[in-house]
């Protein structure tokens, strides 16, 4: 390997422990000290020093001064919300929820694809006094909720080698496609319900997914069927139009 192929390997590996540090703050609340965060990335103490340094500097990651904790900064906040606001899908997405919940009064999530897991990426909340922990920024396990088994039913596939595989009752994910829908109880949490339908693009593909999500006590088996499920289908089906899918059959 000559001089300058090194210099190219040492600068991704520069950069990819830099995403490597940035990346871990979106897992932290509250903030973390610089002990702390090194030993949560097996990294060495200075080098994780001289990053939040050049994070700082660029806005990316503030300090408190109280304590010397470290947690994103405002650059952060911005570059995430021009990101969203420029995916399609949560143009798409966002008048259609902020309706439901206008109408149906329970909140509703956008839930996209992130390697082997699902994120819960944006919601509209409802107004009612009693509702669930927010779920805005969590993953799952695509086999442990609704949302998953519908981005599994419908999914974009991968390469063998890129993910470990994760166990899969295929006959169960095929009944949820025809269906068009997928409901899940205490996946979310103790007490939590949730509804998904998928968000297809033009390949039929799903893209992400709309969630109803709320305490089960007010989830009722008569409100799902009656009230909550059926504009929930017409929503997905609204916003894949919008992506380019117009079957409007699951099947």
């Amino acid at each position: 390997m000559d001089t300058q192929e090194k210099n190219v390997t040492s600068t991704i590996k520069s950069v990819d422990r830099a995403l490597e540090v940035l990346e871990a703050f979106s897992e932290i609340n509250g903030g973390i000290k610089l002990s702390c965060l090194s030993e949560k990335l097996n990294m060495n103490r200075s080098g994780v020093y001289r990053l939040l340094q050049v994070f700082k500097r660029r806005g990316y990651i503030e300090q408190m001064h109280k304590n010397g904790k470290y947690h994103l900064g405002m650059t952060a906040y911005t570059v995430g919300q021009k990101i969203v606001s420029n995916m399609e899908i949560m143009r798409s997405a966002g008048p259609v929820m902020e309706g439901l919940v206008r109408d149906y009064n329970e909140t509703v999530y956008l839930v996209v694809r992130c390697d082997q897991d699902v994120l819960f990426f944006e919601n509209a909340g409802s107004s009612h006094p009693v509702n669930v922990m927010a779920l805005k920024g969590r993953r799952y396990p695509l086999s442990e909720c609704a949302a998953g088994e519908m981005l599994q039913a419908f999914g974009i596939t991968f390469e063998e080698d890129d993910f470990p595989k994760q166990p899969q009752n295929d006959a169960h994910l095929e009944v949820l496609k025809r269906q068009g829908y997928s409901i899940d109880e205490h996946r979310l949490g103790e007490g939590v319900a949730s509804l998904a339908v998928p968000l297809l693009n033009a390949d039929k593909l799903a893209v992400g997914c709309l969630c109803f999500v709320g305490p089960m006590s007010r989830f009722t088996e008569e409100k799902i069927n009656s009230s909550l499920l059926p504009p929930l289908i017409d929503a997905g089906h609204a916003i894949s139009a919008q992506l380019g899918y117009y079957g409007f059959h699951t099947g």
